[in-house]
């Protein structure tokens, strides 16, 4: 399954409507998904951060 149809399963999916529903009249504005890409840095013998 790639990242997108991931991404679509999980925001179908009964752990968000649950997360949702808790929230539902207690948030100034809807919820909001933000998608983070990695940057490799650091020091390659160390490990990347």
């Amino acid at each position: 399954m790639g990242s997108g149809q991931a991404l679509k399963a999980h925001a179908t999916g009964p752990a968000l409507a649950e997360l949702t529903a808790a929230v539902e009249g207690r948030l100034a504005k809807p919820l909001e998904v933000v998608r983070l890409a990695p940057i490799p840095a650091g020091d390659e013998a160390l490990g990347a951060v």
